[in-house]
This record gives structure tokens, C-alpha cells and sequence, in this order.
């Protein structure tokens, strides 16, 4: 019998410096490379769509509309406003308010007052209105229910103002009731509803406009910040019960994405420059609506805006009436209507007539002097071109002025 020796064949091991034999050389799927290009395309295409709201535009033209409960069948703007929403080369917003009570021209209708264009012809005759009158292109409306304003503010956690004095009021017909007391304060729904509506400080209408802008600035900060985008369901949910507009859910997207991160001196407010006054009758508001292209974007320069702000002008009020205190109580009533003084004094000569707003040749001390103008509801201003273009204007308080009610 033949024996065969079968040798067992140790497993062969590796050096480090053996060279390992080289398996299947793998391929990429021919796909994979199309596949990350379009990728690619898809992640630019959606970031220049969340980052340019308006297209190619660097800002729009909105015109924002607040509706009060109809009155014998007839629903009024109770609040019109233009903001330019900017968004290059940095994220500014510019408002504009327009006394409801302005002397205007409704195609089709006549002259009437601009609250009037909402009852006759809904927000598409306010803005064919406000374009006509103006010269200036408005690009989307939007419509605020007063009745839902209260939710929106509520999902956004609230909005920070300062109450510039004792708020109280009580309109039982209209379940209105404001009770606010002065400072810096954060208002739920219900107290900002009674904040932007109180008109009970001898200022009227103007004064409420001032206390719209503060507020309107507020909500604004308040929803750019991170915080509220863990709201953003309970946001989505008030915005479509509260408001009514031709922006698309993209620009609204593309808004919420840019807007993180805005400052207070990236928001501006002013009021459309006029004076009032009763016409047969009827007391009104003549404005300059000529001036709303350029209030809209101050010197033509969206970034020199905020430098030029009337916000930062300063006021020395000075007594020339002859009468105790009245230059104090007028410098009480500038102050409530957000402007600030600095200086209250006499003036040289005590048999002033007419109340008078001395103001440098700059366009931010004009604006501010509108304002004063407004606020006083007297007062002639006189541009003194050889004045330094500072930051302060000189009011001297005349024989014709009468302070409201509460100063």
C-alpha cells in the first residue's frame, strides 16, 4: 500500500513591506457626477431664492392697510402705510405713514379723505390712489385685520415698546379697553391692539401714527430675531388669520430668511409732511405727497437713510408767548410724540405772534421740522440756510400757540 503525505498549508500572512495583491478595481456609477451637479444647482437656485425676495430688485415698495370693523356697511382703512423692504445690500426697512384724514384725489370718486378709497374700491383703488397721488410705484399690498393683529403679536412672544405716558380709555361699544402705564414694557396682544389705537392725548390721529411706527418697529425687531423662527407654526397660523396680501408664500419665506439679525437703526419711520386743516367743513390733512418718493429713500441712498434719520435731531424749545410754562408743556407734548428736547428756555424776546421751527437746510432737520410742526399743530418753519447742518432745530414758542389737551 502507497501512503501519500498531505502537507497542511499555513495561512500566508503580510508583512508590512509585503505588497497586498489588489482586488476588483471598483467604478464610480456613471450617474453619481450628474447627480452631485445637480445637487449643486438645486442648493444655489435655493439660496438665491430664500435671499432675493424681489427678484433682481434690491427693495419693493409694500403697502400695508389697517381695516377697522365696517361702519354703517362700510369697511375703512383705518391705518395707510408704505414700507420699503430692502434687502441689498443690507436688510433696511423704511416706513412711511399717511394720515388717514389726507386730502386726496380717488379715481373715479373725486377728492375725498384716503381712508375713503378702502370703502369705495378695497385695497386695489387704495393703491391706484396712493400711486396716482404720489408718482410712486407700489409693488404688494398687504391687509391687517384689526381682530387678528392681537393673535400675530401674541405668536411672535409680544413686542417691546416704551408707553410714553398713562394710557386709559374704555369703549364699551367696541370691547376696547386700554389700560397702560409709562415705560418700557413687553405688550401681549391685547395691550398692542390698545397701544396703536389709543387717541386720546390731545394729538389725534398724528399722535397715533407716531405710536404705529414705534410699534410697527418693534413687531419688526421681534420677529427678526432666531427666536421667533421656533415659533414659526403658531406664527404661519396668525399671519393667515390676521392678514390678506399678494405676496407669495416664497417672498414670505425668502423674507423670514433675511431678515434675522435687523437692528433698530436698520428700521426708519416718518409721516407723510403736512399740516391739518377744515375745509367746508370737514377737517383734513394736507399733505405733500410729492415728497413720498424721496421719504421713501432718503437722498437716493438707502444706506445713507439711517444717518439722516429725524430721529436723531435734537429740539431747544424757547418760551416767546410771554405766558409761564408754556414753552415746558409744548416741550411735553414733542416729547410724547417721540421727538427729543433737549433744552427748554426763554426766549430773547417774549412778543413772539407766531409760533416759529427754525431748522438748518439739511433734509433730516426738514423732516423733523414737519414733525414738530404736526405735533404742535402750529408753527411756521423757516429754513435758515446759514445755520450748520447739526442736528438741532430752534423752536419759539408764539402767541398763537395753545397746548392740547393733557399738556
Amino acid at each position: 500500500m502507497r501512503i501519500i503525505a498531505v502537507r497542511k498549508h499555513k495561512p500566508q500572512t503580510w508583512g508590512e513591506n509585503t505588497v497586498k495583491p489588489r482586488g476588483p478595481r471598483r467604478r464610480l456609477p456613471t450617474w453619481l457626477p450628474f447627480a452631485a451637479a445637480g445637487a449643486a444647482v438645486l442648493l444655489i437656485v435655493a439660496h438665491w431664492s430664500l435671499t432675493h425676495p424681489w427678484g433682481t430688485r434690491p427693495a419693493a415698495t409694500i403697502l400695508v392697510l389697517g381695516v377697522d370693523d365696517a361702519r354703517d356697511g362700510l369697511t375703512r382703512s383705518d391705518t395707510v402705510l408704505l414700507a420699503r423692504v430692502q434687502v441689498k445690500p443690507r436688510p433696511r426697512i423704511t416706513l412711511v405713514s399717511l394720515p388717514r384724514d389726507t386730502r386726496i384725489s380717488i379715481p373715479g370718486h373725486g377728492d375725498h379723505k384716503l381712508n375713503a378709497a378702502y370703502a369705495l374700491g378695497g385695497p386695489a383703488l387704495t393703491r391706484q390712489t396712493v400711486e396716482q397721488a404720489a408718482g410712486a410705484t407700489v409693488d404688494h399690498t398687504v391687509v391687517v385685520n384689526g381682530a387678528g393683529l392681537a393673535d400675530l403679536v401674541d405668536a411672535l412672544g409680544g413686542a417691546r415698546v416704551t408707553v410714553p405716558h398713562r394710557m386709559d380709555y374704555d369703549d364699551t361699544a367696541q370691547d376696547l379697553h386700554i389700560h397702560l402705564q409709562p415705560g418700557e414694557q413687553l405688550l401681549d396682544g391685547r395691550q398692542a391692539v390698545g397701544f396703536v389705537r389709543y387717541r386720546s392725548d390731545g394729538q389725534g390721529d398724528l399722535g397715533r401714527l407716531r405710536r404705529q411706527q414705534t410699534f410697527l418697529k418693534a413687531l419688526a425687531r421681534q420677529a427678526a430675531t432666531l427666536g421667533s423662527l421656533r415659533r414659526i407654526g403658531a406664527i404661519d397660523a396668525a399671519f393667515h388669520r390676521s392678514l390678506q396680501t399678494d405676496l407669495t408664500p416664497r417672498q414670505i419665506l425668502a423674507l423670514a430668511y433675511t431678515m434675522p439679525g435687523l437692528s433698530g437703526s436698520d428700521i426708519s419711520a416718518s409721516t407723510l409732511p403736512g399740516r391739518p386743516r377744515y375745509l367746508h367743513g370737514v377737517s383734513y390733512y394736507i399733505a405733500d405727497l410729492s415728497s413720498l418718493p424721496d421719504l421713501l429713500s432718503p437722498e437716493g441712498d438707502p444706506q445713507s437713510s439711517a444717518a439722516s434719520s429725524d430721529n436723531d435731531v435734537t429740539l431747544a424749545v424757547l418760551n416767546g408767548c410771554g405766558r409761564n410754562g408754556y414753552a415746558r408743556r409744548a416741550a411735553r407734548q414733542l416729547a410724547a410724540a417721540g421727538l427729543r428736547v433737549t433744552q427748554v428756555a426763554n426766549a430773547p424776546s417774549s412778543a413772539c405772534p407766531q409760533t416759529l421751527v427754525i431748522s438748518p437746510d439739511a433734509p433730516h432737520c426738514r423732516s423733523a421740522a414737519q414733525r414738530v410742526a404736526a405735533a404742535l399743530r402750529h408753527g411756521k418753519i423757516v429754513v435758515a440756510p446759514d445755520r450748520t447742518p447739526d442736528r438741532s432745530l430752534e423752536i419759539i414758542i408764539g402767541e398763537d400757540f395753545h397746548p392740547s389737551p393733557g399738556f
